[in-house]
């Protein structure tokens, strides 16, 4: 049994951009602490420049969640968690990671680095895959 998970951040304005600097974001952690704050403010610093003369910031993040039994599973089941927000024009809040403090959540109005973990893991990309994966898998095994 595998879980395997691809997730991204999307906005209008810049498609691929930040697509590509979120999954590096994840490669980043790999490395020394340091060196991964370094690059990710980078990022964070460049999203920002890339986007500041734009009035449109509306943005996304996206999670795929695929559970399959085994390699050769004929029907995999796919979730997909898509969290609505727009980039900030600077960065708010100090927790999280990535882009956390310049993603803001339309629910909460609030940037994901203001929100309590409790309350980003309910409502993120990733808590929205992780409940649907949840609610199937409740059906198919009880």
């Amino acid at each position: 049994m595998q879980v395997v998970y691809q997730n991204y951040l999307q906005s209008q304005m810049i498609q691929g951009y930040a697509w590509m600097r979120s999954m590096e974001n994840l490669a980043f952690y790999l490395l020394d602490l340091q060196e991964s704050l370094h690059r990710i403010k980078k990022n964070n610093e460049k999203l920002l420049k890339s986007l500041e003369n734009e009035s449109n910031r509306k943005a996304h993040y996206t999670c795929v969640i695929v559970f399959v039994k085994h390699e050769f599973d004929p029907e995999p089941i796919i979730t997909e968690g898509i969290w609505h927000g727009e980039i900030l024009k600077s960065p708010r809040g100090s927790g999280g990671f990535g882009y956390d403090p310049l993603f803001l959540d339309h629910m909460t109005e609030k940037a994901v680095a203001e929100l309590p973990s409790d309350i980003k893991n309910r409502i993120s990309h990733r808590g929205q895959a992780l409940h649907k994966l949840k609610l199937k898998l409740n059906q198919i095994y009880g």
